[in-house]
Order: C-alpha cells, then structure tokens, then sequence
C-alpha cells in the first residue's frame, strides 16, 4: 500500500478529505511495528523507535547463568490487507 494522492483543484473538498484521512490511517495500520516481546523488543523513545532483541539466559542444571546462546529469527515486511 502507497500513500494516498495529494488532493487536486476541482475535487469535492469533504469526500476527498476524508478518503484520504481513511487512507492514511490504513496505510499507517501497515506500516505498524509488531512483536510478540519473547525474542524481538520495540521500544517507543521520545527520538524514536528502538528494536532489540530479547535475550533470555540459558540456566544449566546447577543453577547458574551462562552466555545468551539462543538463536532467534526476525523478519521485516509490511502487512497486506
């Protein structure tokens, strides 16, 4: 999905304003960072937005932690509708 056209001389103003108030909240929805928090993080920032990735410490059977060693998977897209 692609941002709406800008508005153009000769339309009618409100059904034009509001389509394309439709369509930008719609390709907004698309372009909208998901994640389940298990192995990918978003954080919102004042600057931004952060993406890290979750790492859960392995336990060995003593008890103790050792290194991150979990593989993990990400994909970028964007959601079609």
């Amino acid at each position: 999905m692609q941002l709406p056209q800008k508005l153009q001389s000769g339309m009618q103003f409100k059904p034009s304003v509001v389509k394309t108030i439709n369509d930008i909240i719609s390709y907004l929805h698309t372009q909208r960072l998901v994640t389940d928090n298990k192995t990918i993080k978003i954080t919102q920032l004042a600057s931004g937005v952060a993406i890290s990735a979750v790492q859960n410490p392995s336990v060995s059977p003593g008890g103790t932690s050792t290194d991150f060693d979990y593989p993990f998977k990400m994909s970028i897209g964007t959601l079609s509708e």
